[in-house]
Parts: structure tokens; sequence; C-alpha cells
């Protein structure tokens, strides 16, 4: 199987750029969690810009639809998260 991975080069850049995710990505996640750094505002800020492009591709006609899913899918992601953590 790993002559597959010698005989490809583009299979030899996967398998390289996978080691080097696999030792540089724990500890990144070591760092952040001794940091007590919370990446919540950048999981919002995705949901939110998911909120406004569902919004946009359900319903064309209502100009204000965009804003109304920003505010639900923030908000429902927002609570769940809050009660989440509770448990």
């Amino acid at each position: 199987m790993i002559e597959l991975f010698l005989r490809y080069e583009f299979l030899q850049n996967a398998l390289y750029a996978g080691i080097l995710i696999g030792f540089l990505a724990p500890l990144l996640g070591v760092f952040l969690v001794v940091r007590r750094l919370s990446l919540i505002a950048d999981a919002l800020s995705h949901i939110a810009l998911a909120g406004i492009a569902a919004s946009l591709f359900i319903g064309k006609t209502w100009p204000q639809l965009p804003i109304a899913g920003l505010i639900r899918w923030g908000c429902s992601f927002r609570l769940s998260v809050r009660c989440s953590l509770r448990s």
C-alpha cells in the first residue's frame, strides 16, 4: 500500500501534508485549550453567513428575509451552545 504513495508525486505531497498537519494540529489545539481561547465568535459568524445564504436560497421574493434568517440561525446556534455548556 505504501508503494502507491511513493509512486505518484501528488500522493507523496498528500502524505507529507497529512504528516505535517498531524503534528501541528494537536500542538495548536493544546495551545488554544491552555490559553482558554474560544472560537465561538468565529463559529457564530460562519453560522450567520449560512443563515443568510439559506434565507436567500429559500425565498428570493422577500428582501427582509436574509436578516430574519441571520437572526434566526444565530439565535438558534447561541441557544444550542448555551444548552450544551450547561449540561
